[in-house]
């Protein structure tokens, strides 16, 4: 191992970075916890989206960080392994723990690292771990990586749209988002994370149709220059399909582009049937 490929890079399974990538990369990932009334499972690990989505008419379960000994057998294990340096990033402090329970662990562990919150969710997160591992595995110096990852958290921009906000109210993770529940049924939201990482309404609009092609012109005016762009789906083949028609020239043109399915535990908040679009514009 070279001291490049001393510097770990770590994130949680809230950032949809998928194990096959991540192994693909050479990222870590944390897991959080899917809960039911009797039984708990590591989230990618041990249950896949489709199992939570099927069991949902039968029980809406929970979901919650690993404890702080969780996240230090993970930087032990790795450290033992010959890394070194430790780049952690997390999804948004306004929507889980996970940054914090990460940032003190790092801290109480001693090791030299830094944990990020990106403000974002899904793969508004995972794209900076897959960022940081792009460049680390091009050669990339820790206070780099950093330093880039840093500078980049403002070029991230990410869109998505529900088919009911009824497991966001249930998992108390409405946000900023309940403005819409004033209207009517057909009234959707397209809602992304605010400077804040709490989830806000970007637009309204009527119908779903209407809401994922907002998705595609609100992605397509930040591409100011070379991007990334990947395109996230919860059981929802039909909204998926629509959202890549109307991305088609884009998605070619695109640096680096694919299609995601997100992670159990934020299928578990949204329920079946998002849609969403993630753009990232890196810079120098």
């Amino acid at each position: 191992m070279n001291d490049n490929n001393k510097i770990a890079i770590i994130t949680d399974s809230g950032s949809d970075v998928s194990l096959d990538l991540a192994k693909e990369l050479g990222i870590e990932v944390i897991p959080l916890n899917v809960n039911y009334k009797d039984r708990s499972y590591k989230d990618l690990y041990e249950i896949t989206p489709n199992e939570v989505y099927d069991s949902l008419v039968d029980e809406i379960p929970t979901t919650s960080i690993p404890s702080p000994g969780e996240i230090g057998e993970v930087l032990d294990r790795l450290y033992g392994e010959g890394y070194q340096k430790f780049i952690i990033i997390n999804i948004s402090s306004g929507l889980s723990g996970m940054y914090q329970a990460c940032d003190f662990v790092l801290k109480e562990k001693g090791y030299d690292g830094i944990a990020i919150d990106t403000k974002g969710i899904g793969l508004m997160s995972g794209v900076f771990a897959l960022y940081a591992a792009k460049l680390r595995n091009e050669g990339r110096s820790f206070d780099e990586i950093k330093h880039l990852v840093l500078k980049n958290l403002k070029n991230q921009h990410g869109y998505f749209t529900i088919e009911t906000l009824t497991y966001l109210i249930k998992g108390g993770r409405i946000g900023l988002v309940s403005g819409v529940l004033a209207g009517m049924l057909q009234l959707k939201p397209i809602i992304s994370c605010n400077e804040d990482g709490i989830y806000y309404n970007v637009e309204k609009t009527r119908g779903r149709k209407r809401a994922i092609k907002g998705i595609a012109r609100l992605v397509k005016k930040d591409m100011v220059r070379p991007y990334w762009l990947f395109l996230c789906e919860g059981q929802s083949q039909e909204g998926i399909h629509l959202l890549k028609e109307a991305l088609k020239d884009e998605i070619e043109n695109a640096q680096w582009s694919r299609v995601n399915q997100i992670s159990p535990t934020l299928g578990i908040h949204t329920g079946p049937g998002l849609v969403g679009g993630i753009l990232f514009v890196p810079e120098e």
